[in-house]
């Protein structure tokens, strides 16, 4: 954008600068019209006048390209349409798959707590079974667990 500033400000210095020789060129004429020595000046006001028209073509073109420049300014977007609507389907789809991975988490504690107590109780009937095929082992295992 500064670039732009940049090529506006020459614009407008060239023309000021335009503006102040043609009213200096004018202000001259003026002085010499006043002084004693007379001059033909038709050619000299022809020539002003056709300045004074290019002058005024070369503003209603800067002022439409100011405008133009302005208007495509205004319409320019920071970030292109692509990248947000891919940044907005990633967002989705993370939102999605979070929902599955706590779901899922939650799922698989219930069938680990399943399996712990599934397996306590195996390991319960085995020890059982054990004992009552073992019973010296039994006593063994009375002893142990009261030291």
């Amino acid at each position: 954008m500064s670039k732009l500033e940049i090529i506006s400000d020459i614009i407008v210095n060239d023309l000021n600068r335009f503006e102040k020789n043609r009213q200096k060129f004018a202000d001259d004429l003026e002085r010499l019209e006043k002084t004693q020595i007379k001059f033909e000046t038709e050619k000299a006001r022809k020539l002003l006048t056709d300045m004074e028209v290019v002058f005024l073509k070369e503003e209603h073109k800067r002022n439409d390209f100011l405008n133009r420049l302005n208007n495509t300014l205004e319409r320019a977007k920071i970030y292109p349409n692509w990248a947000i609507k891919t940044f907005v389907i990633m967002v989705v789809v993370l939102v999605i798959s979070l929902g599955f991975s706590i779901y899922f988490g939650m799922a698989l504690e219930g069938v680990r707590k399943k399996g712990y107590n599934e397996g306590m109780q195996v390991y319960g009937e085995y020890m059982n079974s054990f004992f009552e095929e073992n019973p010296k082992s039994f006593e063994v295992y009375q002893k142990w667990k009261e030291d």
